[in-house]
């Protein structure tokens, strides 16, 4: 019951109608459309219009140099595939720009617990982001719990009934593969990843575990939550020791509620660690030098230049709750508290963070 709770609350981060069409949009996020999701678990997926398929979820570099005049890359444009891991099948959205850098990036982006790859990006609008820089967006879906339905990530200690969620480190590095194999054209050194709430708690996942492919991640509302703290004492599950330097980003609202900045026990009962103790663990691993410390208005960031040109940067915003900061979307802002806030945007603040970076 308690796993189930946590879901409710924390899939509030993110809901939204999609851009397209009112007629059509899924508020995907919000504590209603987790109920009416739950109550409809088989409802289809888009089919993705030409499905790849890989079972073992294997990690390559993926990716190549995207100056090469030779090589027809996958043209501008929305492109749905699918991946099969272990026997379930994970749908993705590719998203090339109309014009891509020589050395173009590769973002992921993960929506939060209960929302979809298309919610995420009306509230992040990264994909619109690239279009103006250059860069490509790759969208993932995550899967429901089972008996739950709503789509979340197995980040660890949260969200939904761990041992029943899927290896989604093993789905985003086949993921990774599928788009390398069909040449979105991207530079491998250039690969990033980022989340909201409990999207960034898996985006901080993939760096603890997939740093030998990613350059660097953003998170948002989120925290590392690889160990279960409503045990006495906390039990481990999964260890956090990134075989390559993976530089850090994380912003988030003083007054988040559904994923509280000084730790403790969300309103779904979830117990998340304190978000300045996450980002000095990793200020450790990465053998950071001195931080440094920056106040203007209601924005406090804690910088620091890490081993091998990597970097760990903090950004809190008081009064701020638990949506993206930059968005006006927040429906959630009873349940979790604050408001949304127009002093900093996470999407201008992660290409800032990414553009120049490369593993």
């Amino acid at each position: 019951m308690a796993r189930t709770l946590t879901l409710l609350i924390l899939a509030a981060s993110i809901a939204c109608e999609e851009p397209d069409s009112a007629a059509d949009s899924e508020p995907a996020g919000d504590a209603s459309a987790v109920l009416d999701a739950s109550a409809r678990p088989d409802a289809p997926r888009p089919e993705p219009a030409d499905a790849g398929t890989r079972e073992d979820g294997g990690a390559s570099d993926g990716g190549t140099d995207a100056s090469d005049p030779s090589r027809s890359c996958l043209p501008p444009g929305d492109h749905p595939r699918a991946v099969n891991v272990s026997g379930l099948r994970h749908d993705y959205v590719v998203h090339v720009p109309p014009a891509r850098l020589e050395d173009a990036a590769l973002i992921v982006q993960l929506h939060g617990g209960g929302s979809t790859g298309a919610a995420m990006d009306a509230v992040s609008q990264l994909t619109r982001l690239a279009d103006r820089e250059g860069f490509v967006v790759v969208t993932p879906e995550g899967w429901p719990a089972r008996g739950i339905g709503p789509q979340v990530w197995n980040a660890g200690s949260c969200c939904g009934p761990v041992g029943q969620a899927p290896d989604h480190v093993a789905v985003i590095a086949a993921i990774l593969d599928g788009v390398a194999a069909e040449d979105a054209c991207f530079d491998r050194g250039r690969q990033f990843a980022t989340g909201h709430s409990n999207g960034g708690m898996m985006a901080y996942r993939l760096a603890c575990e997939l740093s030998d492919r990613l350059a660097g991640v953003a998170v948002s509302g989120g925290a590392l939550m690889n160990r279960d703290r409503s045990m006495t004492p906390p039990s481990v599950i999964f260890s956090c020791d990134p075989v390559a330097p993976v530089s850090i980003l994380h912003v988030h609202g003083i007054e988040d509620l559904c994923a509280p900045y000084a730790g403790g026990a969300t309103p779904g009962g979830a117990v998340m660690p304190p978000v300045e103790e996450v980002v000095a663990g990793w200020r450790e691993r990465l053998n950071c030098g001195p931080a440094s410390e920056a106040v203007e208005g209601p924005v406090r960031r804690i910088e620091a230049d890490c081993r091998d040109g990597s970097a760990v940067e903090l950004i809190s915003v008081e009064g701020l709750g638990h949506p993206w900061a930059g968005s006006s979307i927040y429906p959630s802002r009873e349940l979790c508290g604050g408001s949304t806030t127009t002093a900093v945007s996470t999407t201008d603040e992660l290409w800032r963070f990414f553009r120049n970076r490369r593993r």
